[in-house]
């Protein structure tokens, strides 16, 4: 009897490493369908339906946050809405145009959520923030926030008394918010004196409501700090870590986003730090100082600030003047890569020749798209050039594809917390012409997987006995983002990847991708492995 039991055992022990394989295969294959056109819309009257989407936000929870449209017949006007997806795939409505903006007074309405194109800001608790236009002396721009205890509300808006910086400033140019997982916003804002024509400084403010948004940074204060002075005159760009650290570009040469700068990193309370600051010394280049900087920050949890530095071209030359640099500290700033560089792993004589904003993973990799040398782009990944390696680059094998190569322009890469790179390409053939187009996403062993492409063949359906196939002709999804940055992404850190797909048929849908997530076992699993263990110890054997 003892030797029939112990072999049941073993037979439950293979039945659930075979069940935990086939899991493994299906999560990877697997496919949920948030919202597909012709849906009804939840809580909308019957026969209004979803006629189109936007690109998704995701969480790490599998939550989503959408735009939508939607309409009940043909001649009816479109209804545009934010919508929000929980993991058990109830959606429910954030906010309708049209529909009153409260806490303003006036009775103004949404107008718009700025572009059809627009993903809101999705935190790991749910709450969400957006940017909104709204019919106010012709066209007033807000930003709306849920991450405070009295549900969604109207954070900031043109027009409105600015707190923090002086009694007779008012808001006149509102920038797009981030959010982190505790629900503070963050968000640039430009100033003006009370009915005075013209923007006269920016700020970049921070808050859970109305009540408690604070004035971190202003160009005044800035310029009391600084070597700069009044060469400080627009703050723009912000992010925000979980720990209430936010960092902003500081651009010195008017308000356009392309104009030169730094970083400052900011915290309520504390004091301003400045990265890359004009005139400041560069780290490991032979006493060459910072000329500024020329992106958007990146920041995690750590403090730690990624950024592309420029150098003085004429003390070190083309490309050499150019570089990605992070640190905790300006004090400890180090060279990620530089321009001039060899490329690791990109072939012999190739270099890089610049770089584009990198993101920070919550593992402490700056991320990246950077030129190389032979008109390629390649997407890496490190935290100093003892240590770069390269995800992927233009000329590589597709994986996917047999005999297929990713174009020579790969995109933006977007990245989570264990550092698992994402990203999207053209893929040509043999003959070099283009035959697709797809994401791509490491696994948790850093091999690249397919996620979906142009022509891929999709089930939309999450009845498996009632399939529904329908063929990509296009995709959207975020890019340029990390996970503890407060802006919205699309890759959470169990690899689950949202995405907005359109068909040939003409629809188009909502989806989570499942294909580098690899689930972990489940109870059951778990009490079968234990199970062996106990039946094959020393404990279970009789004694002779």
């Amino acid at each position: 009897m003892h030797h029939l039991i112990k072999r049941l055992v073993v037979l439950l022990f293979w039945v659930t490493l075979c069940a935990y394989s086939i899991g493994v295969a299906v999560a990877r294959e697997g496919l949920h369908t948030v919202a597909l056109t012709g849906d009804q819309v939840p809580g909308a009257p019957a026969g209004e339906t979803f006629t189109r989407f936007a690109t998704p936000a995701l969480n790490e929870s599998g939550h989503t946050a959408f735009q939508a449209t939607s309409r009940s017949s043909p001649i009816d006007p479109f209804q545009v809405a934010l919508y929000k997806q929980d993991s058990i795939g109830t959606i429910s409505l954030v906010v309708k145009r049209g529909e009153p903006a409260t806490g303003v007074s006036g009775s103004p309405v949404i107008k718009s959520f700025g572009s059809l194109s627009a993903a809101p800001v999705l935190n790991e608790r749910g709450d969400v923030a957006f940017f909104a236009e709204l019919t106010l002396d012709g066209t007033s721009t807000a930003v709306f926030s849920d991450g405070g205890t009295n549900g969604l509300e109207l954070l900031a808006r043109t027009g409105a008394s600015a707190p923090g910086a002086s009694s007779d400033l008012d808001f006149v140019v509102i920038g797009t918010p981030v959010l982190n997982d505790d629900g503070l916003t963050a968000f640039s804002a430009g100033l003006s004196r009370f009915h005075t024509p013209g923007r006269n400084g920016d700020g970049i403010y921070v808050g859970q409501s109305p009540s408690d948004l604070s004035l971190i940074a202003h160009v005044a204060h800035i310029d009391s700090e600084s070597k700069v002075g009044d060469d400080v005159v627009t703050l723009f760009a912000p992010v925000i870590n979980n720990n209430r650290q936010a960092a902003f570009f500081a651009g010195t040469g008017g308000f356009s986003p392309h104009s030169n700068g730094y970083v400052i990193s900011a915290e309520q309370g504390s004091e301003l730090q400045s990265f890359g600051e004009p005139g400041t010394l560069a780290p490991d280049v032979n006493g060459v100082a910072f000329s500024g900087v020329y992106s958007d920050p990146g920041i995690n949890d750590a403090g730690q600030v990624a950024f592309v530095g420029t150098l003085d071209p004429e003390e070190v030359g083309y490309p050499e003047y150019t570089g990605v640099f992070m640190g905790e500290h300006s004090d400890s700033l180090r060279v990620v890569a530089r321009g001039g560089d060899p490329a690791p792993m990109a072939g012999d004589g190739v270099h890089f020749t610049g770089f584009y904003p990198p993101q920070m993973s919550g593992n402490g990799d700056a991320v990246f798209l950077a030129f190389l040398s032979g008109q390629k782009r390649g997407v890496y990944s490190g935290s100093s050039t003892d240590n770069l390696r390269l995800v992927a680059m233009g000329g590589d094998e597709a994986p996917g594809f047999d005999g297929g190569r990713f174009g020579s322009s790969v995109g933006l890469p977007a990245v989570n917390d264990n550092g698992q790179v994402m990203f999207d390409s053209y893929v040509l053939n043999e003959g070099g012409e283009t035959i697709s187009r797809g994401i791509w996403a490491e696994d948790r062993f850093g091999i690249l997987r397919l996620v979906t492409h142009t022509g891929d063949i999709l089930n939309v359906s999450d009845d498996p006995f009632l399939p529904d196939y329908r063929e990509v002709r296009g995709y959207n999804f975020l890019v340029g983002t990390a996970n503890q940055s407060g802006r919205p992404s699309g890759f959470n850190n169990k690899g689950q990847v949202a995405f907005y797909a359109w068909f040939t048929d003409g629809t188009s849908g909502v989806f989570i991708s499942n294909a580098v997530v690899v689930p972990e076992p489940n109870a059951g699993e778990i009490l079968g492995i234990a199970l062996l263990a106990v039946a094959v110890s020393p404990f279970s054997r009789r004694k002779r």
